[in-house]
């Protein structure tokens, strides 16, 4: 159920079973090629440049590609630059593609790791309490 649907709007939506009501930031922007990091630990995400800062973190979103909205977790670099967004279920080649962004809850802050084998355990953590909460 959407209410209202601007760039700056307040909204109530139904995520899974979740209803929620605060003011949402749709951002939009070109998918560009990043440093594919997160495609080497198994999350291949679609990067978009910010051009306002936005607080760093996870969380979890949607993702709208050609007016089609995808689950995804989503993540703010420290610096607030880029927003890197992994979608769920979802394995098309979208580089150069506009793309609109809607960030939800927020999971966490951002962590630095000493491995990609801590990296991977919570991204996956992540992940995992993403899908949780839209489809519980």
């Amino acid at each position: 159920m959407i209410i209202a649907q601007n760039r700056f709007s307040v909204k109530m939506a139904f995520w899974g079973n979740i209803l929620y009501s605060r003011i949402m930031t749709k951002i939009y922007g070109r998918v560009i090629r990043g440093e594919r990091r997160g495609g080497k630990l198994g999350f291949p995400t679609a990067n978009i440049t910010l051009t306002k800062k936005i607080s760093s973190g996870v969380y979890a979103g949607k993702v709208f590609i050609n007016g089609k909205a995808h689950d995804a977790a989503i993540y703010v670099r420290k610096e607030g630059k880029i927003l890197e967004a992994y979608l769920l279920n979802f394995f098309d080649d979208i580089y150069e593609k506009e793309i609109a962004v809607e960030l939800g809850k927020k999971i966490r802050n951002p962590m630095s790791f000493d491995s990609d084998k801590k990296a991977i355990r919570q991204i996956t953590k992540d992940v995992e309490k993403i899908i949780k909460m839209l489809t519980t």
